[in-house]
């Protein structure tokens, strides 16, 4: 029993250490906070109708059209209810709350990767607090990439169960691979998936060669085919989600294109585009010398913010610009912006790479060529590696800020930085002090170049940056062009820009003095560690707490918990998080306009408040008259269907999104053809728009932009604080057509678009033509008109003398939509580019459009018979694992 506990000793304080420290950093919570995030106050915006639909039907909505006119719902609020690993991820997070969980099961799994390769567990415990406060893990919380964090919580645990596989114990090494590699899957951020699949693949094969070498090909094969069929089975969870993403992606913005000509007039091969642009991909990578914050924090001045937020920055800058450089950036890297920078940790890094030069274990040389490429891959360089992966590598193209590779990078500094600390305190034949290369000379040699290169950068930074951004090089120079002709000005200019990089180069070596500090730290300890002067318990908890305190203070640089006025700067009350918008009056007025159409308004209000107080989503509010206010909202958006144009931010708005259904909205993956049309048309016609409303004198103007019209926009919102305009012009939810434009391809049909009346006339690809009929002497006085909106449910009556084509101001999307006439299915095509079009006989008839995708519903059925397969292999393969150790 005794020996048991001892056993199971270093398990429980790594658990509590890892849950103590997450609780503390996120403090607040615990008093009744919650975390706030940018991006989920976006989520909540975007999937507003989804949830509340949800409430209502207990079904998944699938569809929105809350946001671009209207597209899947499965990036945006999707549950995949037979996905059990759900359960499995809660219960793993000892059901923690929100970003206190996400944390914890990051340590964690860092943890369990230690005890998969055998590394001493307190060492262990080193490496989870490393990689847990790694600020690439604490800024995507604090923004509200959730997701992201969650998948990247789970990488060192696949990691590792592939190791034990390949080192040994096979079975329980790919059950363990299996589990956390499917729960990686299940966290839904592919790209996040897609760097762990990279780094797996170049560890898998190290390994392979090394088993090779060794001629232990039986192990090999056992492993190899052990990890092959954990790694299939650890999909099968996620099918139903991985299937309508796959099937989505080929129609968005990660798809190609069918156009071959650009706004602009250029002309492009036919499908050249496959995948995001580069500029796109890159616009938030590092530039010059930012890779530095991987151990010096402010090696770019961290996060973007101004310079006069710190006040002690100022009192050395001359007093004549002072002003000037208070309101000056303190970040002078290259990305748009940054909330902080990835910090890896001064004594992890050093480690890291003592670890690469000094340590026996083969899996330096996967992570050595891995670090090399994560950190060209993160760099703005359009040309080398960037353009090798962009343009050659196999999906890389799809996923944008592609800096996020460096969480690779995260996983191999703490792992071979507990492989170091493991190596020293090891036995004489495995202390890389007296191993590898013969003495412990080159180890002291090792170590102090190490640390005078540290000391040179720290001395002369201007040997790794020159403090001024791309972007300000630029202006500078442009600025000097024009004053060289005025000496007093060009040398008062120089005056302001030697004083802004002095107190930039401040930021730097303050810094990198506070790593070197760290760095000497960590080697004195090694040193007394070698010399036998300091146990080895005292070692590793002397070495724990340098990384706690190191990355602890580095990481509240960017999310603290200071308050101001009694509030705090990131953590606000729950209904606050519920609810993150409020009704300005323009949307009020277009509450007023609208609910006397809807049906037992008040019945349908009562049934969504009475949900919404006993749902979870909606816990968090006590004002009742507000829920009860955002439910009048939720039952407009759920029973009409007309959209909204928001001047100002219309295609990263998602506040009109949470109470309409937007012309534009927030999405990082919106349809293709959507995104062409506000390319080539929406863009144009929103700002011309902007500007003839500062003249106009009445609203006959709105009947000059076809697109927005064609779009069933009957609200313009101009000025949030007054009432919206209302668009006389739209053409409303479908309507019949008297003449049919046939067109040769893509371009023909979107160019098209502006030489026709689109309330008469519709835009039709030849190869839909058999779909068309001859509209000659067409019945002017037909109507078509909806009669029940339910999302993925639409339900349209028409009555017409004569068969015609109706047009639907709903988006095409090929994948999912069917349309019955009186409950007979027919042939649908795409018209007017965007929007779906129909064949309707003559007389009366209900007309019903419906979203039923396959990909979701055989998905579903795949996830649950994969979700029960992967539960049996990983309990399979603990207990094989623990009959062979009786065998024993």
């Amino acid at each position: 029993m005794k020996s048991t506990l001892l056993k199971a000793l270093p398990h429980i304080v790594a658990v509590v250490t890892f849950v103590i420290i997450s609780v503390a950093y996120f403090s607040p919570i615990t008093d009744g906070y919650e975390l706030r995030q940018g991006d989920i106050d976006h989520w909540r915006g975007m999937s507003k109708e989804l949830v509340d639909y949800r409430l209502v039907n207990e079904d998944e909505p699938l569809w929105t059209d809350s946001m671009f006119g209207g597209m899947p719902a499965y990036q945006i609020s999707t549950l995949h209810s037979n996905n059990l690993l759900s359960y499995i991820d809660q219960a793993y997070k000892l059901f923690l709350p929100g970003p206190i969980g996400i944390l914890f099961i990051a340590m964690l799994g860092m943890y369990i990767f230690a005890l998969c390769l055998r590394i001493n567990p307190w060492i262990g415990i080193i490496g989870g607090i490393a990689f847990g406060l790694g600020t690439i893990n604490i800024l995507f919380l604090a923004g509200g990439h959730v997701s992201k964090v969650h998948a990247i919580a789970y990488m060192a645990p696949a990691l590792g169960g592939l190791l034990m596989a390949t080192r040994g114990k096979w079975i329980l090494g790919a059950g363990i691979f299996s589990l956390f590699f499917a729960l990686n899957v299940s966290a839904n951020h592919l790209q996040m998936t897609y760097y762990l699949v990279i780094l797996l693949g170049a560890v898998a094969l190290t390994e392979a060669i090394r088993l090779i070498i060794a001629k232990q090909i039986p192990h090999l094969l056992k492993a190899g085919s052990a990890l092959l069929v954990g790694g299939l089975i650890a999909v099968l969870p996620s099918m139903s989600n991985l299937m309508t993403t796959y099937e989505y992606s080929k129609y968005t913005t990660r798809g190609s294109s069918e156009l071959t000509l650009t706004p602009e007039g250029e002309t492009i091969d036919a499908g050249e585009k496959k995948g995001l642009d580069t500029d796109y991909i890159l616009q938030y990578n590092f530039g010059k010398g930012e890779a530095w914050s991987l151990i010096i924090p402010n090696a770019s001045g961290g996060k973007s913010d101004y310079i006069g937020s710190d006040k002690e920055l100022l009192r050395t800058v001359p007093r004549e610009f002072r002003e000037n450089i208070a309101q000056s950036s303190s970040y002078w890297g290259d990305q748009l912006f940054t909330g902080g920078a990835f910090y890896f940790g001064a004594i992890i890094m050093m480690l890291f790479v003592l670890g690469l030069i000094f340590a026996k274990d083969t899996i330096k040389w996967p992570f050595l060529l891995l670090a090399i490429i994560t950190v060209g891959l993160a760099s703005q360089d359009p040309g080398g590696l960037n353009d090798i992966f962009i343009n050659k590598f196999p999906l890389y193209n799809k996923f944008r800020d592609s800096k996020m590779i460096l969480s690779v990078f995260q996983v191999m500094a703490s792992a071979m930085a507990m492989i170091m600390v493991n190596s020293i305190l090891s036995k004489e034949e495995n202390n890389p002090l007296v191993g590898l290369i013969g003495n412990k000379k080159h180890f002291f040699i090792g170590v102090g170049a190490f640390a005078l290169i540290m000391i040179v950068v720290t001395a002369s930074p201007n040997i790794v940056t020159d403090f001024l951004s791309s972007g300000e090089k630029a202006q500078f120079s442009q600025i000097e062009t024009q004053i060289a002709s005025d000496p007093q000005q060009l040398m008062m200019y120089d005056g302001y820009k030697t004083a802004l990089t002095d107190v930039r180069k401040e930021i730097f070596q303050a810094d990198a003095g506070r790593s070197l500090m760290f760095i000497f730290a960590g080697i004195a300890l090694i040193m007394v560690a070698y010399f036998k002067k300091l146990p080895a318990a005292a070692f590793i908890a002397s070495i724990a707490l340098l990384v706690l305190v190191d990355q602890y203070v580095v990481a509240r640089r960017y999310l603290s918990t200071e308050k101001i006025k009694g509030q705090y700067i990131n953590f606000v009350k729950p209904s606050e998080k519920t609810i993150p918008y409020q009704p300005s009056a323009a949307d009020e007025s277009i509450f007023e306009n609208e609910v006397a159409n809807i049906e037992d308004f008040d019945k349908k209000s009562e049934t969504l408040y009475a949900a919404m107080k006993s749902s979870k989503v909606y816990g968090g509010v006590k004002d009742q008259n507000l829920l009860k206010k955002i439910g009048e909202y939720g039952v407009l958006g759920l029973n009409s269907d007309y959209r909204v144009l928001a001047l100002g931010g219309t295609f990263s708005d998602a506040k009109t999104s949470y109470f309409h259904k937007s012309l534009g909205g927030y999405h990082g993956a919106k349809l293709m053809s959507y995104q062409e049309m506000i390319d080539f048309y929406l863009t144009s016609e929103i700002a011309d728009f902007s500007e003839a409303m500062r003249t106009a004198t009445d609203i006959g103007f709105l009947a000059d932009y076809p697109i927005i019209n064609m779009l069933n926009t009957k609200y313009v919102i101009y000025n949030p604080g007054a009432p919206a305009i209302e668009n006389p012009f739209a053409l409303g939810n479908a309507w019949f057509v008297q003449n049919i434009k046939i067109v040769d391809n893509a371009n023909d049909e979107l160019t098209q678009l502006a030489a026709h009346d689109l309330s008469t006339t519709a835009v039709i690809r030849k190869e839909f033509e058999a779909n068309t009929v001859e509209v000659a002497n067409a019945d002017s006085t037909a109507t078509i008109e909806l009669i029940d909106y339910a999302t993925k449910s639409l339900t349209y009556k028409s009555n017409n003398a004569k068969e015609q084509v109706a047009v639907f101001s709903e988006i095409y999307y090929p994948a999912g939509w069917t349309c019955t006439i009186d409950n007979q299915e027919v042939e649908t095509f795409k018209a007017n580019y965007i929007l779906r079009a129909a064949k309707i006989p003559a007389g009366e008839h209900t007309i019903v459009w419906n979203f039923h995708p396959e990909s979701y519903y055989k998905g579903s059925t795949y996830s649950l018979a994969g979700s029960i397969l992967l539960i049996l292999l990983v309990l399979g393969s603990v207990f094989a694992d623990r009959k062979f150790s009786e065998k024993k």
